[in-house]
């Protein structure tokens, strides 16, 4: 695309080809997300957004591959606007991507910096920042479930500032955030 980047991205491995996600400007000053990966010697992908809604941002990327004969990458990223703000995921399904359940929202607040790993079992889990409280949900039974309530140890809203991290070994989910607890 011509226009301008607008500076949000995140890369992982789909076998050996790195697959990078960005988010760039359109021609109507909106920010699209874009999937691609490097075959060879070029980077392919769709031409069309990853966003659900074309006339929202699509920002803060973050990928992970489900491993396997043909791996899958899944994304999630906050889509929204300047009031309202919405964490999404989906997953590459042959040339597509489609939408894994609904809308990440803990307390129905506006907040972002998802960040997406895989269970033990392969399936997405999304950790996020709502109302300054760190969020963790899984994806299990063909609907996103809250692995516990905030993570937070400080009970001040509004305690973490950055995205939290994510991470799966040997079955065992890992969760780090920052924490003002003074």
């Amino acid at each position: 695309n011509s226009e301008p980047n607008y500076g949000d991205f995140a890369m992982t491995v789909r076998g050996e080809d790195p697959v990078v996600a960005f988010s760039e400007y359109n021609s109507q000053g909106l920010v699209d997300l874009y999937v691609k990966r490097w075959v060879e010697d070029d980077w392919i992908g769709s031409t069309t957004t990853v966003n659900i809604n074309p006339t929202l941002i699509g920002e803060y990327p973050s990928l992970v591959v489900k491993p396997g004969t043909t791996p899958v990458p899944h994304i999630t990223w906050q889509e929204g606007g300047e009031v309202y703000v919405k964490r999404l995921v989906q997953r590459l399904n042959g040339p597509r991507w489609e939408r894994v359940g609904t809308t990440l929202d803990a307390d129905s607040n506006p907040d972002n910096l998802p960040r997406i790993a895989l269970n033990s079992s392969g399936n997405p889990v999304v950790a996020w920042r709502e109302l300054g409280n760190v969020h963790v949900s899984q994806w299990r039974s063909g609907v996103w479930q809250p692995m516990a309530g905030a993570l937070n140890t400080s009970s001040t809203t509004g305690s973490t500032q950055y995205p939290p991290a994510i991470a799966q070994r040997s079955g065992q989910l890992f969760a780090a955030w920052d924490e003002d607890v003074g």
